[in-house]
């Protein structure tokens, strides 16, 4: 039915009664004022540093607003009317003078009376539709810091503020005149992203963000397409993980852009058959010769799904138990400086043929003990033949004497091998590894 008809078709049917003009006329008769409302945030409740945090339930109530209602639509009894966060699992704590919808919801107190009430409110509303704040000042309030005024007046006359970023004499006080959380300093580099067709997006306020993408051809600009739609067929997902915006980015923080997994701080990709343009920090004509059929190199590689993770560091670590790579083809271990292998117990290699070298090494390995045994009795036999060497004799005329030349190379001889002999059985300096084995 869905597929012939479509989802709006489906809907009527199933909802046939659905009006927007009742959603609107209650609106316009009031039956939803006392219960959703827009508000200004005064204050927020961080950490145990703010004033109010005992007033507030202390740790329970964390992200706990004083606020005003826009328009003065209702009015409250509490010269600092307070609201907690609506949903509890996801927070998204807003910023001093950033506007909020409220709603009159049960509290705490519902067995007693369903009529105790408290109000509860959701994300802040995207006045600028910028992920970094959207703070809007309440032109009745008097700044906290006469340097703010000019920024005041211009944001309420509806100017994005586009100042240095760490200007400050126009600082605007986001964190409140009791802050607790830390202080908020605006920036102007922190840019939101270009979305793509479909996309879902989950931004932070200082370049960090979440996208449920998807390979599709963008007709934008060159400078606003994207670099993994490259291959594969449309539609393909793709997740994206990104902390932090390049190191250079522009001070114009109004204008989107579009991850860059080389740029980036720190990034996760998990594709479908996307071709990322990943800089790797490997030499790939020396990697080609560890492998008769070298692994595609990342950038390049878009036959199936891959994961791709790339930062200025690093670290994986584990407290219980251990740390597991399988692959069903190549694993790499590149470096451009060292490779450090360090175990307190014992390290095995186990395969078919280990190549020490390269992929074409030839040179076969003695097994050492086997060596050493036979070659420790080598050396016993000719230390033997020296003996018998150093009481050789001549004959001149029938009659022995001692040779003047074999003794003496015999005895030069058998002093070298004796001592080489003393080396190979001295346990304190080994010739074979105790920790290395073949088999």
């Amino acid at each position: 039915m869905s597929s012939r008809f479509g989802f709006s078709k489906l809907n009527n049917r199933i909802n046939p009664t659905i009006n927007s003009d009742a959603l609107t006329k209650a609106l316009q008769m009031g039956q939803l004022s006392t219960q959703m409302v827009s508000a200004r945030v005064t204050d927020i409740v961080l950490d145990n540093n703010h004033p109010k945090f005992k007033k507030y339930g202390e740790w329970n109530g964390i992200g706990t607003i004083e606020f005003q209602i826009v328009g003065n639509q209702v009015g409250f009894k509490d010269e600092n009317p307070k609201a907690l966060p609506l949903i509890p699992y996801v927070r998204n704590f807003p910023l001093v003078d950033e506007l909020v919808i409220l709603f009159s919801l049960p509290d705490s107190n519902i067995g007693e009376s369903s009529k105790n009430t408290s109000y509860y409110y959701l994300n802040p509303i995207s006045v600028w539709n910028h992920p970094h704040h959207n703070a809007y000042p309440d032109p009745a309030r008097k700044a906290f810091d006469p340097s703010e005024t000019k920024d005041y007046e211009s944001i309420e006359g509806g100017s994005v503020r586009r100042t240095a970023p760490y200007d400050s004499d126009t600082t605007i006080l986001l964190q409140g005149i009791n802050p607790s959380g830390g202080e908020f300093q605006e920036q102007i580099n922190v840019h939101p992203l270009l979305p793509f067709i479909g996309d879902i997006i989950y931004e932070g306020r200082f370049g960090n963000s979440i996208r449920f993408g998807s390979t599709v051809n963008s007709q934008g600009g060159p400078d606003y397409r994207n670099n993994w739609s490259e291959a594969g067929p449309n539609n393909a997902p793709i997740t994206i993980l990104r902390n932090g915006q390049p190191i250079d980015a522009s001070e114009q923080g109004w204008i989107p852009l579009i991850e860059n997994i080389n740029k980036d701080l720190s990034s996760i990709y998990l594709t479908s058959n996307q071709k990322v343009p990943l800089q790797t920090g490997w030499n790939s004509n020396v990697i080609s010769n560890l492998f008769r059929q070298p692994p595609e190199e990342p950038s390049v590689y878009s036959s199936g799904p891959q994961i791709m993770l790339n930062s200025g560091r690093l670290v994986f670590n584990t407290t219980e138990d251990s740390i597991i790579l399988s692959s069903k083809k190549s694993v790499i271990m590149a470096a451009s400086d060292e490779i450090g292998i360090l175990c307190n117990n014992q390290i095995s290699l186990l395969s078919g043929k280990v190549n020490l070298g390269g992929a074409d090494a030839d040179e076969a390995l003695i097994k050492g003990d086997s060596f050493m045994v036979q070659f420790e009795n080598l050396l016993k036999q000719l230390i033997n033949l020296c003996t018998a060497l150093e009481s050789s004799q001549i004959f001149p005329g029938g009659v022995p004497a001692p040779d003047p030349v074999v003794p003496l190379i015999a005895s030069s001889t058998k002093q070298t091998i004796t001592g080489f002999l003393n080396t190979v059985k001295n346990p304190k300096k080994p010739l074979l590894s105790a920790v290395s084995r073949t088999k």
